[in-house]
């Protein structure tokens, strides 16, 4: 099965951006960029600041979570019910759309160092710095739907399966990367 990194949009897209909170410590925040489940969750994040733009089914956020819109959250928990903690989020601009921070708690070990091209960080060499040529290993039909990539947290992949049915769901589901097609850091 084929695997994508998914993305959002950032200020400047056309679609919105998420650029302030209220409600999530920094703590909290990078948790959730690993994908560590939160024990006692904030009861509610509160967006007090949108970039300009479309406001979009997946917003991306300054603190680097993926905040997700009822129809996006429906198919997350219709493929991944038990691997996403949902944090509520209230748009200070939108009163009246419901969104979730996505805090996605499967990592799954997927790079294939051997075919992959790999720059290791001189201080830390366990640590990617970069990678110019992406290669998985082969993932078995139990490989979750959506997990972050154990080597390379914040990066999140998701089945072509699911991929479809987002994109199906929203015009405004992210961005999809093919994982062979997936440079880091990033090109924006």
């Amino acid at each position: 099965m084929k695997y994508y990194v998914w993305k959002g949009y950032f200020p400047g897209s056309g679609n919105a951006f998420a650029e302030s909170r209220t409600g999530l410590n920094d703590d909290d925040a990078g948790d959730i960029l690993i994908g560590a489940k939160l024990a006692k969750p904030p009861k509610k994040v509160v967006v007090t600041e949108l970039s300009e733009g479309e406001l979009p089914d997946l917003l991306e956020s300054a603190w680097s979570s993926k905040i997700v819109s009822e129809a996006l959250k429906k198919i997350l928990e219709k493929q991944c019910p038990d691997c996403i903690q949902y944090i509520p989020v209230q748009l200070d601009e939108y009163r009246g759309e419901k969104y979730w921070i996505a805090n996605i708690l499967t990592k799954v070990s997927v790079l294939d160092r051997e075919k992959s091209k790999v720059t290791n960080s001189p201080r830390r060499p366990e640590s990617i710095r970069t990678i110019s040529k992406m290669v998985l290993k082969p993932l078995g039909d139990d490989t979750p739907a959506i997990f972050h990539m154990a080597e390379l947290l914040p990066v999140i992949l998701v089945s072509e399966t699911l991929r479809k049915e987002l994109e199906a769901a929203s015009s405004t589901a992210g961005r999809f990367i093919k994982a062979e097609d997936y440079r880091h850091p990033p090109k924006y």
